[in-house]
């Protein structure tokens, strides 16, 4: 494929406009049943596909509207504004998630002291803003354990623990 081709796709809105709206909607697709089918977060998912979008359309308003002596247009701005504000929300978004999984871990930690755990499942419960729900094993014990946290300010609060019994191993 010509070099000319490919600039003209990725920065020529009048000439392929329907073609790459047709692409992103199918990487959408994409990328929301690889998330569903592999359980990954959506925002390690789509985190790159806002960095491609972001990069391509600081390029094309650097270097391509320039180079063909266009003027920008508001709705490139918008488009680079809303990527910065989606991408800089999706890491404040992995950061607190990361923030209240390693507290989470560190309070297990503290109970079981030396023993080895298992964190089975880790998920915020939905109905209940900042409340999250742990299922856990000890190594060496055939007993599960869930375990319901707050987060507020954050610091960890345990809520509540509730033994489900022996396991079938």
């Amino acid at each position: 494929m010509r070099k000319s081709v490919v600039v003209e796709f990725l920065f020529n809105e009048k000439k392929y406009g329907l073609e790459k709206f047709l692409l992103l909607l199918l990487l959408w697709f994409v990328i929301s049943y690889v998330g569903a089918l592999f359980q990954v977060s959506l925002i390690l998912l789509y985190v790159p596909v806002l960095m491609l979008m972001l990069i391509t359309g600081l390029i094309k308003i650097m270097w391509y509207n320039k180079k063909e002596k266009k003027n920008t247009r508001v709705s490139d701005w918008i488009g680079i504004v809303l990527a910065f504000i989606v991408l800089g929300a999706s890491v404040f978004h992995y950061w607190q998630d990361s923030r209240v999984e390693e507290a989470v871990y560190d309070a297990i930690g503290e109970k079981v002291g030396d023993e080895s755990f298992t964190i089975n499942y880790f998920e915020e419960i939905e109905r209940e803003e900042n409340t999250y729900l742990v299922h856990y094993t000890v190594e060496g014990e055939n007993t599960e354990y869930l375990e319901w946290y707050d987060w507020r300010n954050g610091e960890l609060i345990h809520k509540n623990t509730k033994t489900l019994g022996e396991t079938n191993e």
